[in-house]
């Protein structure tokens, strides 16, 4: 009778000490898994960033472009308008000796 005591205080005994073992190791590997979450979190964090920031100049790069069109438009009607100036100006230099001859 004895025995099976003792046998049941070592069995209680190795139990303990297997389930504080068993939650040592739970805490660690929470403590990992909450250490990677939180450089997962991090590494979102800076994506989102440089998502930000990449959108930001596609918006100033096609701001850009569209100035730069307009600004090309606007020098096309002015060399347009200059060459029907100087048309102008050839076509009535052309007419004037004929009518003063």
């Amino acid at each position: 009778c004895a025995a099976l005591r003792e046998d049941a205080r070592t069995a209680r005994a190795e139990a303990a000490r297997d389930a504080a073992s068993a939650e040592e190791a739970l805490e660690r590997e929470l403590a990992r898994v909450a250490e990677e979450a939180a450089e997962a979190s991090k590494d979102a964090h800076a994506a989102r960033s440089e998502a930000k920031a990449a959108t930001a100049r596609a918006e100033k790069a096609e701001r850009d472009a569209e100035d730069a069109r307009e600004e090309a438009e606007a020098s096309a009607r002015a060399a347009a308008e200059s060459e029907k100036e100087a048309t102008g100006k050839v076509l009535k230099e052309r007419r004037a000796p004929r009518e003063r001859g």
